[in-house]
């Protein structure tokens, strides 16, 4: 991947459209340290066939809160993966370095659109590869999910089941374009105890 001389083949490179747009310009690379985002700056030149790396030109902190939740899904197309989360469900997006990975952000959650292209898809050491699908979700509250599933409806969104009601409240299951799904959850109103 890393030539003696500093170039990179941009072919093991997978932001690739970003160098793509100029020929000199800066990347930004953002690397988790314990309980902060290290945020380095780099230069990088680009010759249309490969690209050097060059010293840092700036580097700083952010502080990552210890709110944020973070989950990963595998998915099929990072871009309609983008284009569904922020559209149906209010997410809205960190980075995209599509078709490889995303993330996107719905408060306290942080979820993370990796593509085929990805790290994340890379075959196991048994040979087992990651897909995206399974019944492991994620869970949204919303305050009222007849009108939610409604809205949804309408815009053509896929649902897996009908809303199920039990003790705790209500729920129903919404299909991502890749086959992930997305629990949306009503909790039952609970009347305070008399003391």
């Amino acid at each position: 991947m890393f030539a003696a001389d500093g170039w990179h083949d941009t072919k093991a490179f997978w932001p690739l459209q970003r160098l793509q747009h100029a020929a000199l310009g800066k990347m930004i690379s953002i690397f988790p340290f314990r309980d902060t985002f290290q945020v380095i700056k780099w230069t990088v030149t680009y010759n249309g066939d490969a690209f050097r790396q060059d010293a840092p030109a700036e580097r700083w902190e952010e502080e990552m809160s210890e709110t944020t939740v973070n989950v990963r899904y595998m998915v099929d197309d990072v871009e309609a993966a983008i284009t569904w989360y922020t559209t149906h469900l209010g997410f809205s997006v960190l980075s995209n370095y599509a078709p490889a990975f995303a993330d996107v952000r719905r408060g306290a959650l942080r979820l993370l659109l990796s593509g085929p292209t990805s790290s994340a898809a890379r075959p196991m050491p048994d040979g087992a590869q990651p897909r995206s699908g399974g019944w492991n979700r994620i869970h949204l509250i919303v305050d009222d999910l007849p009108v939610e599933v409604a809205r949804l409806r309408t815009a053509g969104v896929q649902f897996r089941n009908d809303i199920v009601t039990g003790p705790g409240g209500s729920q129903i299951l919404l299909i991502d374009p890749s086959g992930n799904f997305v629990e949306l959850f009503q909790p039952a109103l609970r009347l305070e105890r008399p003391q």
